[in-house]
């Protein structure tokens, strides 16, 4: 069936200072992804989307330290 392949579940959110919220969705069948914003009454505003998702874990860097 294809509807796996479709679904995207929420990975990851944040907020957009006292405005909205990021909304990051991820579909781990077929490596699309969409960035929602979604406003406090409910409404939402697609802000990106594409395909080849990967999940990364790099350390944290500190600006100026040496690499």
């Amino acid at each position: 069936s294809i509807i796996p392949r479709l679904v995207q579940r929420r990975r990851a959110v944040g907020l957009v200072g006292e405005q909205a919220v990021m909304e990051l969705y991820v579909s781990d069948a077929s490596g699309t992804w969409t960035v929602l914003a979604t406003l406090p009454d409910g409404q939402a505003c697609l802000i990106a989307s594409g395909g080849d998702f990967q999940m990364v874990n790099e350390p944290a860097t500190v600006p100026g330290a040496p690499a």
